[in-house]
């Protein structure tokens, strides 16, 4: 989830720190939140790192930059330099033990992606290494069991049970000063490396190479692992299920001699769930109470409290009598050959948010297809760890590899928090979408990363039965026609609207006008105005619940605790936005999800009517988590929304 980037061999007399520097701010975009380094002197066993709780651009200003900056310009000195740019998964980037590089006893480590199987793993290990709260130790401390007490190090069968053990899409710069050796490793395809007269390049991404033009990159997969002798000067790429290849112990294996470490302090949350609990199912239990004989649509159970329905003499409702099929006039076939260019089997990208619907549109492509692909995120802050954990499933399983794109996450929250808090002084729920502006720019980068990339299309899993209709229409607008199932498909003149209903929500609540305003209308050109060239797997694919859960248990798929659904669970917002409209309304997106599937005859009415009252239950630690990352005080943040005048 993260970047990695490096130098290992003679960098001693040349630019290589600036070449260094030049791939940590490519990478810079996949993860803002920390940035770590590491160069070593082999022949001394000098070690100089730190962990920055800063983005790339900022820590390079700091002192103890400078000072590691200086010693990898002095000539004759280091043999490898690691660099590691955060998006924080395990953990707050204020305590140390959370960032990267891992420096532990003989070991150098930095690691990109989520070991899904973190928990077993420490297990089998007797280490005080397991009280650690990232996950990367735990591929520290499984190498340290297979190698501490060894007289040879057996690369081949150490990789090989590595690659057994460890989980996930997980891509690894691992220096053992034991054994004299750095080694490179990826499950899943996220590590390219470079070589330049024995002086070896890598990186997360092939783009931040920094010899584009004179020398070829190579793609790191298992079981394609490489590693580097530093007593010999030499390293290779080997097959390690062909080839067994071990290392003795060097003559001299003094332990490292550590410097520069950043400690700071850790936050931690103080939300009281239980009591948080209470008020939000006191809450709900109102409404279902409040709600028992509001009017609902005979056939679909939409209630009357839906913005703009109607209803006929026989109790069916306007939507249900505008409805059209989303069954798909398409096939896999007609997918598969536009996918595949006449066969010539191009890399395709494939959005992946994490959520159930993205992961099944990865599958099918890789799997069904049978095609080549590239997963791609825009990670804006409220994608949830767990769905993080369930993009590394798919992606290791899959052995796809992985492009990030991370947004500056304290911002974005920052902004979240100002459109949360001017919204509950003057609330309307026309204005609720701002909360999830900040995730609109996914479209803007899916076409940057598609062309830095050469990748010729973009395939989605867009679910049409995820139309809601109501957000558009409490704004003024309307989503209506074939194509309208996401809110961007709707015609100017709808948008016209919603935009001059959004201009009266800003002049009457001064609270919008805030330091989002800027990253909120970049957000609806890319998601409003920017063209996009994608195509929707949906279309080619009927959607159906039980199949897409099915098929997301083959890969061990993460459910969350707090609810029995598997949608929206990997969306941090959407707990908390479906309880103020099922609050202040009555229903919530889970209402609209059930009535399409009863249109399109996957679901019976009293099947519908006992998921809604399932789905529409509040979710305290998802809610709590929502608002202890943006800082906002979640009881008092529930207790004022209780208080928002009800339309029912």
């Amino acid at each position: 989830m993260c970047g990695i980037a490096g130098v290992i061999g003679n960098l001693g007399g040349s630019n290589s720190i600036e070449e260094f520097e030049a791939m940590a701010k490519v990478l810079e975009r996949r993860g803002h939140d920390a940035f770590g380094f590491a160069a070593l002197d082999y022949a001394g066993r000098d070690l100089r790192f730190g962990k920055l709780s800063l983005p790339f651009h900022k820590a390079i200003r700091s002192d103890e930059y400078k000072s590691f900056r200086s010693f990898v310009s002095a000539s004759g000195k280091p043999e490898l330099v690691f660099g590691h740019t955060r998006l924080a998964t395990h953990g707050g980037t204020g305590d140390s033990a959370n960032n990267q590089p891992v420096v532990y006893k003989d070991w150098i480590v930095v690691h990109n992606g989520i070991i899904t199987n973190e928990k077993e793993v420490k297990e089998g290990i007797s280490s005080d290494i397991c009280a650690l709260p990232l996950d990367t130790y735990a591929s520290v401390g499984f190498l340290s069991k297979l190698s501490d007490s060894a007289d040879t190090f057996d690369f081949s069968k150490v990789m090989r049970a590595f690659n057994e053990e460890i989980k996930g899409a997980n891509n690894f710069a691992i220096y053992s000063a034991k054994w004299g050796l750095s080694i490179l490793f990826s499950s899943n395809g996220s590590l390219y490396l470079q070589n330049r007269d024995e002086r070896w390049y890598f990186s997360s991404e092939k783009r931040a190479l920094p010899l584009q033009e004179q020398y070829e990159a190579t793609q790191l997969l298992f079981p394609n692992v490489f590693v580097y002798d530093h007593r010999n000067t030499k390293g290779g790429i080997y097959d390690v299920t062909k080839e067994e290849i071990s290392f003795g112990m060097p003559e001299s294996s003094a332990p490292l001699k550590e410097v520069t470490k950043v400690q700071t302090t850790e936050y931690t949350s103080h939300v009281n769930v239980v009591e948080l609990g209470r008020i939000l199912e006191s809450e709900f239990r109102f409404v279902s109470d409040a709600t028992k004989n509001v009017k609902r649509c005979t056939k679909c159970l939409l209630p009357s409290t839906f913005p703009g329905i109607a209803f006929d003499s026989a109790g069916a409702c306007s939507i249900c009598a505008g409805y059209q099929s989303a069954k798909p006039k398409l096939s896999k076939n007609d997918l598969y050959n536009r996918l595949s260019k006449g066969g010539t089997q191009d890399k395709v990208l494939v959005s992946l948010s994490g959520g159930r619907d993205s992961c099944f549109t990865l599958h099918t492509v890789v799997k069904e297809l049978g095609l080549k692909a590239s997963a791609f995120t825009y990670d804006w802050g409220m994608v949830t760890d767990l769905a993080r954990r369930n993009q590394s499933r798919m992606c290791g399983d899959l052995k796809v590899e992985h492009l990030i794109v991370s947004a500056d996450i304290e911002k974005k929250r920052k902004y979240i928090k100002d459109n949360v808090s001017a919204w509950l002084r003057r609330p309307s729920l026309g204005t609720i979408p701002l909360f999830m502006a900040g995730d609109k720019h996914y479209f803007y980068y899916a076409e940057k990363v598609k062309k830095e990339n050469g990748l010729h299309l973009n395939v989605m899993g867009e679910n049409k039965l995820e139309k809601t209709g109501f957000k558009t229409r409490f704004a003024g607008a309307e989503q209506s026609g074939e194509n309208s199932s996401m809110a961007y498909s709707m015609s100017t003149s709808n948008k016209l609207k919603m935009l001059s209903f959004y201009g009266t929500e800003f002049a009457v609540n001064p609270g919008y006008w805030n330091a989002s305003l800027w990253d909120t209308f970049t957000g609806y050109l890319s998601y409003y105005v920017y063209p996009r060239t994608y195509l929707n797997l949906f279309d080619y694919v009927e959607w159906n619940e039980n199949v897409v859960d099915a098929t997301l248990k083959r890969y061990d798929w993460e459910y969350s605790p707090d609810c029995e659904t598997s949608w929206r669970i990997g969306d941090g917002t959407a707990p908390f936005y479906n309880f103020i409209y099922h609050s202040v309304v009555g229903f919530s997106e889970n209402d609209t999800l059930r009535a399409n599937q009863i249109r399109e005859g996957h679901l019976t009415i009293d099947q519908a009517k006992a998921l809604i009252e399932r789905d529409n239950h509040p979710r305290p630690e998802s809610f709590a988590w929502y608002c202890d990352v943006l800082g906002l005080d979640a009881i008092e943040v529930a207790k004022a929304i209780t208080r928002v005048p009800k339309l029912y």
